[in-house]
């Protein structure tokens, strides 16, 4: 009984470490935008900024596209895309993914 104990505890500390891994490639306004989403149980699309470990070509972009985002502009390794907070948890543990951030609109006025 002990070894399923110890089993069991294992298996859970390797699920929240690879929560840990995923929720450290959200940039912290992503990571805010997506708990107060969480908190609201909104599933509205998020814009966000993507970075992968390398060039994005065809087997990459449909590792992506898997996970149901809408994908918008692929410049090399990164790209923009319209995203649920749920999509964007999935997004976060590819391992091709590197990077996600919040998508900002800016002001053309102010560089």
């Amino acid at each position: 009984m002990s070894n399923f104990l110890i089993l069991g505890l294992i298996f859970l500390m390797g699920c929240t470490a690879g929560t840990k891994e995923s929720r450290s490639k959200l940039d912290a306004p992503l990571r805010q935008k997506l708990t107060a989403q969480e908190q609201a149980k909104s599933s509205e699309p998020i814009r966000i900024i993507g970075k992968c470990t390398r060039a994005i070509e065809a087997q990459i972009k449909e590792e992506l596209l898997q996970t149901g985002i809408e994908l918008g502009v692929i410049a090399g390794a990164i790209f923009t895309a319209s995203a649920t907070p749920a999509q964007i948890q999935a997004l976060a543990k590819l391992d091709i993914v590197e990077q996600l951030q919040l998508s900002v609109e800016r002001d053309s006025r102010f560089p």
